[in-house]
C-alpha cells in the first residue's frame, strides 16, 4: 500500500500561543499517524496538540507533542479512515519557551 505525506507548517507561534493547521481530504484515505517537529526537524518536547477529524476529538486537548516525535520506538498511530470532504485539525500550543515554527506531517495510507 503506497504512502502519502502532507506537510503543513505553522507560522512562528509565540510561547503560550496556539495555531491550528488543517487538511481537507479530496478523496478517501486512511490516516496512519501524525508527526510533529520543530522547524529543524527535531522532536518537540514541551508543547501540546489537539487532533480532531471534523468535530470528533481524537486526542486529549493537551496531548504531548513528544508522543508525536519522528523517531519514537512506539509510533503515535491514528489508524482511522477519513472520507472525502472531511477536515483534519491539528492545534499546536507552544510551550517550548520561545517562538517556534512547527511542522505537522500527516501520514496517509492510500
Amino acid at each position: 500500500m503506497p504512502w502519502e505525506y502532507v506537510k503543513k507548517a505553522t507560522s512562528s507561534i509565540a510561547d503560550g500561543a496556539s495555531e491550528t493547521v488543517t487538511d481537507t481530504l479530496e478523496e478517501n484515505k486512511h490516516l496512519y499517524k501524525i508527526v510533529v517537529t520543530d522547524n529543524a526537524g527535531a522532536a518537540v518536547n514541551k508543547s501540546v496538540a489537539e487532533i480532531k477529524i471534523d468535530t470528533e476529538l481524537l486526542t486529549d486537548p493537551d496531548a504531548p507533542c513528544a508522543m508525536m516525535a519522528p523517531s519514537l520506538q512506539q509510533e503515535f498511530k491514528i489508524e482511522r479512515d477519513v472520507s472525502k470532504g472531511q477536515k483534519i485539525y491539528v492545534k499546536i500550543t507552544n510551550h517550548e519557551g520561545a517562538a517556534t515554527t512547527f511542522w505537522v506531517v500527516l501520514v496517509y495510507k492510500v
